[in-house]
């Protein structure tokens, strides 16, 4: 079958080294934004990220901007429930970091600041 294994980076006993999965997400991440709408094979893999991967601060910077593209344009979540699934992933994590708990009330302020398009 063809389409990415989203699962493969995520899997205990990976074979990666420590900094390659957020060298993918840093050099997939941009896609976000530039893919309308996502394909489900990157939101599932960035999900997984979210839900299983230790989401740091490299997915907080690299994830907000599609993110926030995806909620301020009129996406059909009815239709693309897995961009539905990546957003709501990506702001429980967003809200699960203890070592940055102003990340959330930063990203909804940029939602709703006058200067967000």
């Amino acid at each position: 079958s063809s389409g990415i294994n989203a699962e493969w980076p995520l899997r205990p006993g990976n074979s990666l080294p420590p900094n390659a999965l957020e060298e993918i997400i840093e050099a997939l991440g941009p896609a976000l934004g530039q893919l309308n709408p996502p394909t489900p094979e990157l939101c599932d893999f960035f999900s997984r990220y979210c839900r299983d991967g230790p989401c740091a601060a490299t997915a907080v910077v690299v994830f907000a901007p599609g993110v926030h593209c995806i909620l301020k344009h009129n996406v059909d979540f009815g239709k693309y429930t897995y961009i539905r699934t990546f957003a709501r992933d990506f702001i429980i994590a967003l809200a699960s970091q203890d070592t940055c708990p102003e990340n959330l009330p930063c990203f909804i302020h940029t939602m709703h600041s006058p200067g967000a398009r």
